[in-house]
């Protein structure tokens, strides 16, 4: 059931499918979470129940938001995060064992696809007049490089810190790796910087001389990240793009009140 959620899943970022809204995959979520929930132990611990606190606070605000059906949907995405979190809090070793391999599984399905497309494949097969598993160059079948690379990092370096913590082969750890190899594969900054940063808590972790390269690796991985944003910037830090990040980002603090 897992590895069917999770190869539906990036099938539901088809440009047809998603041009105008990403609803498809919150409702597979929906669909899929009840069902999971079902199978899962009834037994909540204490961080399930600040997470349900923390979910009737926030669901306060829908009594006075302007937009009723927004703020809901909204909600909703949070709700379907505590679900999943109750389910995973509750999975035993080895079937946490299988999810993990059954999302990266779900993951590299988009590999070939990626492939192609930074090899100039412009997403049409025989017979079809509109081009499919092509919403940008290098995202497979998800909507951005960015989804993508997001996921094949998440992907790689679970099963990669697998190897010790679940017994996971080390045959199927090094593929979660080359997995998460993605990531610089098709360009996106932040998936990047995020394998390079596990990959320095993976030796900070292992303790000894590994420290001293964790922390060069840790200098070295930074540098390099800034260094790939002023070249995609180049080298204007007031550059359209940043500037307007910055923006969102102090409106977005601005906004964060006490009510909600």
């Amino acid at each position: 059931l897992t590895a069917l959620v999770f190869f539906g899943l990036p099938l539901s970022y088809w440009h047809q499918v998603s041009a105008t809204t990403n609803a498809p995959k919150w409702i597979q979520l929906s669909i899929a979470v009840p069902v999971l929930f079902a199978f899962s132990k009834g037994d909540l611990g204490p961080a399930a129940g600040v997470g349900c606190a923390w979910l009737a606070w926030a669901t306060l605000p829908l009594l006075w938001t302007p937009s009723f059906l927004d703020g809901f949907a909204e909600l909703w995405h949070w709700y379907l995060y505590a679900g999943l979190f109750v389910i995973g809090s509750r999975l035993e070793p080895r079937a946490f064992k299988a999810c993990a391999v059954a999302f990266a599984a779900g993951v590299a399905l988009n590999v070939p696809f990626v492939v192609a497309q930074l090899l100039g494949w412009d997403g049409h097969l025989w017979g079809f007049d509109s081009p499919l598993f092509f919403a940008g160059r290098g995202a497979g079948l998800m909507v951005t490089p960015n989804y993508m690379a997001t996921a094949a990092v998440l992907a790689g370096l679970l099963l990669w810190g697998m190897q010790r913590a679940c017994a996971l082969s080390r045959r199927r750890g090094s593929i979660g790796l080359a997995l998460a190899g993605v990531a610089p594969l098709v360009l996106s900054k932040g998936a990047t910087l995020g394998l390079a940063l596990g990959v320095a808590a993976h030796f900070w972790m292992k303790g000894g001389k590994s420290k001293r390269w964790a922390v060069r690796a840790t200098i070295g991985f930074l540098l390099v990240s800034a260094l790939g944003l002023a070249w995609t910037v180049g080298f204007d830090w007031s550059h359209t793009k940043l500037a307007t990040r910055w923006a969102l980002w102090m409106n977005s603090l601005a906004a964060v009140t006490v009510p909600g």
